[in-house]
């Protein structure tokens, strides 16, 4: 009888419990039984795990750093995460585009006030039609990005560490993030869907925004520090860039106090108009619950019958 550990449950255990096998044992909160746990569903563990303790399951994408360190030190133990939230995020990121190569804020922003004016000005809208996309990072998400962004007519080239996917057919090209800074220049639109690790931390910095063609898009729904903020913001607001759409961010409310008046970086892109920015909610959808339940119960039940659990974690690139 498998025993399962979730050190924060859902509120809608219930749903979750329904969707296990019979066999599977669950407990739950932030105190670990004394014995017996073989899965633990948690974001960030801690160091008291269990000693029979086989795979950990971060329930979300992202892998925090002491979980990965975690594991590190605990070769014996498996990793693995959480897709489910692909397809939002991926439809958000599409929305970013779409806001910011149309113009959407600027405009919706003017109407509110009975401002009329930029209907008779040049417009600022950019069409998409066979434009080139390109997508850093061709995991989950960004294969359904691809899957969008190729329904409007866009060219899409793939970006992963390998270059290598069994899912090529979904865009036209694929390539290795090595490849990026030879590739960056025909890329009329950058979409990042990549993790935060040493090697992608600043990867899109002054000189690779300054490879890309002026009048530019850039979206990020990986995280923040991929991309240098100021760098950002002097391409933002000089024009190199036509847009950016941003839901992940530099910095974030310290406590439940600060989230009224935090800004989320260090450089004032809250000033710029050219900029749509949404507080990384990009995963948070009405049906939220029931995908993240449904995923949680798929890896939960493939340990309980002995075969193999999708989304197992590369501990040593961390994701």
């Amino acid at each position: 009888m498998p025993r399962v550990h979730i050190t924060h449950p859902p509120e809608d255990l219930e749903l979750l419990l329904s969707r296990l096998d019979s066999s599977i044992e669950v407990s739950t909160g932030p105190d670990y039984p004394a014995s017996g746990v073989e899965v633990i569903v948690s974001g960030r563990p801690g160091k008291d795990i269990p000693p029979e303790t086989q795979v950990i399951i971060v329930p979300w994408a992202g892998i925090p750093e002491k979980t990965l360190a975690l594991v590190r030190d605990n070769p014996e133990i498996r990793l693995h995460n959480l897709h489910h939230n692909a397809p939002q995020v991926a439809e958000l990121a599409a929305g970013l585009l779409f806001a910011a190569a149309k113009s959407i804020i600027p405009y919706d922003t003017g109407i509110r006030k009975g401002d009329w004016s930029m209907r008779y000005q040049p417009s600022r809208a950019t069409l998409l039609f066979g434009k080139t996309a390109l997508i850093l990072g061709f995991g989950a998400i960004g294969r359904h990005i691809a899957q969008i962004l190729k329904g409007v007519g866009m060219r899409v080239i793939g970006m992963n560490r390998s270059g290598q996917s069994a899912h090529t057919h979904v865009a036209d090209e694929l390539l290795p993030v090595s490849a990026l800074s030879e590739t960056i220049s025909c890329a009329d639109a950058l979409i990042i869907a990549l993790p935060q690790t040493d090697e992608t931390h600043n990867l899109i910095d002054s000189e690779m925004i300054a490879a890309l063609p002026d009048g530019a898009y850039i979206v990020n729904v990986g995280r923040g520090p991929i991309i240098d903020e100021w760098a950002l913001y002097e391409a933002l607001k000089s024009g190199k860039l036509a847009g950016a759409g941003l839901d992940v961010w530099w910095k974030y409310p310290a406590d439940e106090a600060s989230r009224t008046h935090t800004n989320p970086s260090t450089a004032p892109l809250q000033e710029l108009g050219n900029i749509v920015m949404s507080p990384h909610r990009a995963g948070s959808v009405i049906e939220r619950t029931e995908g993240w339940l449904t995923a949680l119960a798929d890896l939960l039940n493939s340990f309980a019958r002995g075969e193999e659990v999708p989304n197992q974690v590369d501990i040593q690139a961390g994701y």
